[in-house]
């Protein structure tokens, strides 16, 4: 049989199709190759992604935040621990955070990761780092353990968050908490104090008034003074309880002129006079030759003075010795002279850590129940007041309990005397009988001031409630009504205002006797109509005074 020009045999076409087998199993490889390349370049690709996009957000988180292997040793940071500690990767890696710690916090920090590392667990803890400027922080610290399917720790993931400014809140509120806590006590105390140094004046002038009423004229006499000393001590209580008020909020103001020391001090001696003899306390007051010179409120630097040598005479000791030195301290030629005053006293002393505490409100070094001086426990916080009012200063010393104490005043001083005024004052006339209404709803407080009035030769009428003063001046035809202003209905303000409306009472002079005594209750009278204003209680000297200078006359001052 002849074949085809080109044939080839049947066996070469078997071996050709056989030879292509091998081909495309190649071809099939590389194409598996390139799909697994190209899956492997995407994962790659995936996993650079996801890296980027966790180093983005841990480099803009405000933690600072690292790993670290299961054994602790830490391989990586954000950009904020480096930003914030001002170190470098070289000298970060593994151990080296530890010298950003505090050394005194450290083996507490070294311990308790120890822990950690040992058992898996998770930390939270509170430590300072310190930053590149050298300054430490408080971090709150939180370590997290990444596991496996197994539940090995394969890494650590911590961040640092700067707690700082909460800490110091916290640390700040603590201390205002405790300071609440210490002025609550504080209160309670001086309420409780408050009192028992009201209540005590009570039974010297119940005692003065049984011997008023039983005793001889000697006895009379003594209960007399026992009652003008005791009414004098409640009244300096009150005073000085609402000059706290007043400085606080800023209404005490100054009347200012040239006074001595000596004379202010010789005002505060007087002031107490009654209760250093009462003690048998010696009180020393040495001055310098040269007379020392003040532009000042003479005063409410009588008052501080007067509260000072209070202070001594409560805490220094029966039979004692208070001293008060003054000296004129001329400075720098260009700087203002200085009064320096210093009241020492040799009684209880203080303990150092109430020295600090000495001026605040309702302070007292003892409030031991048998404590026989009293006090409300607000005479130096006044006197501190009063003294920087002035634009001076006032410390306090003592050498502890039984040492005895001393308080150091510093005043501005003035080099110029006070105008000299030779002029004698003429005596003061008799005074001429008034007639005199008296309201007040204390039915006691009007009857005891009308029966004084009487004495001194007033023509006297008493009314209890505004209407009845009203109805009573009609008939009455008063020249000076003494008007209570809380009265009940009608107050004094309103019957103030009538009496003014009224022309058959022109000229008439009104007088507020009143518990209030505020610079905004004043004003509030003067609006009212009322001429003077008398706080409670009365001072009788001042009253007579004004009757004195007063014509009927002159109508509404």
């Amino acid at each position: 049989m002849k074949r085809a020009p080109g044939a080839k045999p049947p066996e070469s076409r078997g071996a050709t199709a056989q030879s292509d087998a091998p081909a495309e199993d190649a071809r099939a490889i590389q194409e598996r190759l390139r799909t697994e390349i190209a899956g492997r370049q995407e994962i790659e690709a995936a996993f650079r992604a996801s890296q980027e996009r966790f180093q983005a957000l841990v480099d803009a988180i405000p933690q600072l935040a690292w790993t670290a292997n299961a054994d602790g040793f830490i391989h990586w940071y954000n950009r904020r621990w480096y930003e914030y500690t001002g170190a470098t990767p070289q000298h970060m890696e593994g151990w080296g955070w530890q010298s950003v710690h505090d050394p005194k916090k450290l083996p507490e920090v070294l311990a308790r990761w120890s822990v950690s590392i040992a058992t898996g667990e998770s930390f939270d803890m509170i430590f300072p780092l310190r930053g590149a400027d050298g300054v430490f922080r408080s971090f709150l610290t939180r370590v997290l353990p990444l596991k496996d399917a197994a539940g090995t720790v394969t890494q650590w993931f911590g961040t640092n968050t700067d707690v700082d400014e909460l800490q110091r809140a916290q640390e700040a509120l603590a201390r205002q908490t405790e300071e609440l806590a210490r002025a609550d006590r504080s209160k309670d105390e001086f309420l409780a104090m408050l009192a028992h140094e009201l209540r005590n004046p009570l039974a010297p002038i119940r005692n003065a008034a049984e011997i008023l009423r039983e005793g001889d004229p000697t006895q009379r006499e003594e209960a007399a003074a026992i009652l003008a000393l005791q009414v004098e001590s409640m009244g300096r209580m009150i005073d000085d309880l609402l000059d706290v008020s007043r400085i606080n909020e800023g209404k005490i103001g100054l009347r200012k002129s040239i006074v001595s020391m000596e004379a202010i001090l010789d005002a505060a001696a007087h002031l107490n006079r009654a209760a250093l003899d009462g003690r048998g306390q010696t009180l020393e007051i040495a001055l310098p030759r040269k007379a020392i010179f003040l532009e000042a409120d003479a005063t409410r630097l009588a008052q501080v003075f007067g509260n000072l040598l209070s202070n001594a005479c409560k805490y220094g000791s029966a039979g004692g010795r208070i001293v008060v030195t003054a000296a004129f301290e001329d400075r720098e030629s260009e700087a203002a002279p200085e009064a320096v005053v210093r009241v020492r006293d040799d009684g209880m002393g203080m303990a150092p850590e109430l020295l600090p505490r000495i001026f605040d409100l309702f302070t007292q070094g003892d409030r031991a129940l048998d404590r026989a001086q009293g006090g409300l426990g607000i005479g130096l916080t006044v006197a501190q007041r009063l003294v920087k009012l002035h634009g001076g200063s006032i410390e306090a010393h003592s050498d502890g309990p039984g040492c005895g104490s001393e308080f150091v005043v510093r005043l501005p001083a003035t080099r110029r005397g006070p105008v000299s005024h030779s002029q004698p004052r003429p005596p003061a006339p008799p005074e001429a009988p008034r007639r005199m209404l008296i309201v007040d709803d204390n039915e006691a407080s009007a009857v005891t001031m009308a029966a004084l009035q009487s004495r001194r030769g007033h023509i006297t009428r008493t009314a209890f409630t505004g209407e009845q003063a009203l109805a009573l001046a009609g008939e009455f035809k008063p020249d000076v009504l003494l008007l209570d202003i809380g009265l009940p209905g009608l107050d004094g303000y309103e019957v103030a205002r009538r009496m003014r409306a009224d022309t058959a009472h022109a000229g008439i002079f009104i007088i507020a006797m009143t518990g209030y005594g505020s610079d905004d209750d004043r004003a509030k009278a003067r609006a009212a109509g009322f001429d003077k204003h008398l706080v409670k209680p009365v001072d009788l000297d001042l009253l007579r005074e004004w009757l004195l200078g007063w014509e009927p006359s002159a109508g509404n001052a």
